[in-house]
């Protein structure tokens, strides 16, 4: 989109976020269409070769009749792609897969050198499965005490799906956030997917 008052080209999330209030939600939009490429395989500079200015190369057109449901079916669009944010309850798991992380030397013990690969796998091993059951516990003593025991987090999986997709979805809606604690769940799934 372009701003009719020549403010410049605008996607759609921005132009509604900066024209959304004062003097700016009275300018007029003016959706920009491209057809194809800006430059084409015949209209290609060479090296060395000055690029003109001139519109008539251009396959841009200005599109004045826009349409409100073109932003409805956008946003419907993006939607299915942009997490929703955390309620009260995830965000106490949230925390809880955090605390785990932090306090985890998962990645610190798995990198150092193994003299063989099966000490390196058994510790993966031993290390993924106390965070498991560290999470597991710390939601239900009991039934953490029984996974514990028996090794068995099969029956779990659903619980620890969701809670390692909640931390994704937080770490994609605040890419600042859980630096360390991120590249360590990372390291931990795909280290137990290769199990």
């Amino acid at each position: 989109k372009e701003c009719g008052q020549k403010i410049g080209g605008f996607c759609d999330i921005c132009y509604h976020s900066i024209h959304r209030k004062g003097k700016r939600a009275e300018h007029s939009k003016v959706r920009i269409v491209s057809d194809e490429n800006l430059f084409t395989a015949n209209t290609e500079p060479k090296f060395g070769e000055e690029i003109s200015d001139s519109t008539e190369n251009s396959k841009l057109s200005i599109d004045r009749s826009f349409d409100e449901s073109d932003d409805k079916n956008s946003f419907i669009e993006r939607a299915k792609y942009i997490p929703l944010r955390l309620n009260l309850d995830e965000r106490i798991y949230l925390r809880l897969l955090e605390s785990a992380l932090s306090v985890s030397d998962y990645t610190d013990e798995v990198d150092r050198d193994f003299k063989s690969v099966s000490r390196r796998k058994h510790k993966q091993m031993e290390l993924i499965a106390s965070v498991l059951g560290g999470l597991i516990v710390s939601v239900d003593y009991e039934k953490g005490q029984e996974v514990l025991r028996s090794r068995e987090f099969q029956k779990h999986q659903d619980f620890l799906q969701d809670i390692f997709e909640i931390g994704r979805r937080h770490k994609i809606m605040n890419p600042e956030k859980m630096r360390t604690e991120y590249g360590k769940m990372i390291y931990l799934l795909q280290d137990a997917n290769s199990e």
